[in-house]
């Protein structure tokens, strides 16, 4: 069983993580306000899994070219 010390520790360690996580969502909601929403619009702008450099002779599309059948010789333990 824990010590009174040790769960006085975590509880602080707790307290404080939360703490920080919240001033850090503050934060980013501040700077979206203060954008006008341009920092978030960029943001999701930047999540596209399709690139396309020269329509129709270069597109690539990041989800559709994955080939996790060929991730088994990456992934398999090594023998001596």
């Amino acid at each position: 069983m824990a010590s009174t010390g040790t769960m006085l520790e975590l509880g602080k360690n707790a307290l404080m993580i939360t703490g920080f996580v919240g001033v850090m969502m503050l934060a980013i909601e501040y700077l979206n306000v203060l954008s006008r929403g341009a920092w978030q619009k960029h943001l999701a702008a930047a999540d596209q899994n399709r690139v396309i450099r020269i329509p129709g002779k270069w597109e690539y599309d990041r989800i559709a070219a994955r080939r996790p059948d060929l991730y088994g010789p990456i992934t398999e333990p090594k023998r001596a």
